[in-house]
């Protein structure tokens, strides 16, 4: 009877740690109902805090690729860029929404090193270094908007679903950071952002900036 009884109890823990395990990586996984606004506005490819927002003046952005600093070609047609950093945690959504209704036109995978994204002192240098994709997205117009997605320590495996050339609904999941790390979203810089640093973003529903109409370009010019 004893040893039924310990057979019992070590089968009751595998059981209640098999379905904390199941229903953990469902949780993780989960791709949430979000409303997603209309019209030709940016939304957040991903749910966490801003941490960076910032123009960059460079035709480029620098990326270590295979361990190595290299020059990375955007797809962005333009410069300068908004670079807005995204920090995510293990408490939100990890899956990754186009931030625009378009085609994909490029996408670039970085090898990388795989450093921690909650305690580096330097967060956003983490885009730099870690292991990352770059996809970037084209509207009807022309208008183009990058999306980075960075790896972390326990981030180590990164999936897009969709590749170069195919076309996205805007906020429709493309990808997942598995156990999440940063996003860096890549705007052109007559998009004026709408968000801050601090502001906990919600993937696929949150504004992050405006697509001026093609008339309003056309007077920019």
């Amino acid at each position: 009877m004893r040893y039924k009884h310990i057979t019992y109890r070590i089968l009751f823990t595998f059981g209640v740690l098999t379905c904390f395990i199941f229903f953990g990586w469902q949780w993780f996984h989960r791709i949430p109902d979000r409303d997603i606004p209309a019209n030709s506005v940016v939304v957040s490819p991903a749910n966490g805090r801003i941490i960076y927002v910032e123009k960059v003046d460079n035709e480029t952005i620098h990326f270590f690729k295979n361990e190595v600093e290299q020059i990375v070609d955007t797809g962005m047609k333009q410069s300068p860029y908004v670079i807005i950093v995204i920090e995510m945690n293990i408490h939100n959504v990890h899956i990754q929404r186009a931030p625009i209704t378009g085609i994909i036109v490029l996408q670039d995978h970085m090898q990388g090193v795989f450093k921690n994204a909650i305690f580096s002192d330097d967060k956003v240098h983490l885009a730099n270094t870690n292991e990352k994709t770059l996809t970037v997205f084209e509207n009807e117009n022309g208008g183009r908007v990058g999306v980075v997605q960075v790896a972390g320590i326990l981030a180590r495996r990164i999936e897009s679903w969709k590749v170069k050339g195919d076309k996205v609904a805007k906020g429709e999941p493309y990808g997942i950071i598995k156990l999440g790390s940063q996003v860096v979203l890549i705007l052109p810089s007559y998009i004026e952002p709408l968000v801050e640093i601090g502001q906990v973003v919600v993937d696929g529903e949150t504004v992050i900036g405006n697509f001026p109409s093609l008339f309003d370009k056309i007077l920019e010019n």
